[in-house]
């Protein structure tokens, strides 16, 4: 496959696990944001989906520019 091609694919790749990982963010974050607009306590299990959602998001930033770090030079990066 042409290195383009290959690239292309990888930053593709790339922009489909970023946005997983800020809509599981976003649902986390809302999730939480509700209950403690009522009042509530939020629960350890929505503490836990927070801090899963913000560390996967975060891995999955940094795995992202790895990832495409060597179609630097094919893509203006």
């Amino acid at each position: 496959m042409p290195r383009v091609r290959r690239c292309d694919l990888e930053v593709a790749k790339a922009e489909a696990a970023l946005r997983s990982a800020r809509a599981f963010y976003y649902v986390a974050f809302e999730a939480a944001w509700e209950v403690a607009a009522r009042g509530e306590e939020v629960s350890i299990d929505l503490r836990r989906d927070l801090k899963l959602a913000t560390n996967n998001a975060v891995e999955s930033s940094v795995r992202s520019r790895w990832d495409v770090r060597p179609c630097g030079r094919h893509l203006g990066v």
